[in-house]
């Protein structure tokens, strides 16, 4: 009897695990998880351009471990991170919310991920958007991009840009 509960507690345990799904994946710019960019460029909306004419291309890349449940589609929803540092100093951290992704790689743009918006407003705090330069101050920039896989197990590995403005 006591073999039995055991058992049953074991099995109990274990089925959610049989059902959980996993994540693993990676974020890359021009295919590598660190990409290094050295401007003196101070000019924000040019480095926006660089992106959306694919001179640097943000993959997101994952694959899914998923349970069989019959015809639903197999995706994971992932919630986006973006930290901006400027010499060392953390400039600001935004999350989006969960957006459903499905497996495999998606080339992503870089207003999934602020850092734009970031770059664009920084040091121009009061000012209105007709007074915005759109230049940022010269110095090392880094900009970390995450994505967080919500209620999955897994990991996906971030990428990071290097922003040096000479």
């Amino acid at each position: 009897m006591k073999n039995l509960k055991l058992f049953i507690i074991a099995l109990l345990i274990g089925i959610p695990s049989m059902y959980s799904q996993e994540v693993q994946g990676k974020i890359t710019f021009n295919n590598s998880p660190n990409e290094t960019i050295n401007t003196d460029d101070p000019y924000v909306v040019n480095l926006f351009k660089y992106f959306k004419t694919g001179k640097h291309k943000i993959m997101f890349t994952f694959k899914g471990d998923y349970p069989s449940k019959g015809s639903k589609p197999e995706f994971s929803f992932f919630k986006f991170k973006t930290t901006v540092k400027h010499n060392g100093k953390t400039i600001k951290v935004l999350e989006r919310d969960p957006m459903p992704y499905l497996p495999g790689d998606m080339l992503i743009p870089t207003e999934a991920y602020d850092f734009i918006y970031i770059l664009s407003v920084y040091k121009q705090d009061g000012m209105s958007y007709s007074k915005n330069t759109g230049a940022i101050p010269k110095g090392r920039y880094e900009i970390i991009i995450e994505a967080v896989p919500i209620e999955v197990e897994g990991s996906i590995n971030k990428g990071v840009i290097t922003l040096n403005i000479n």
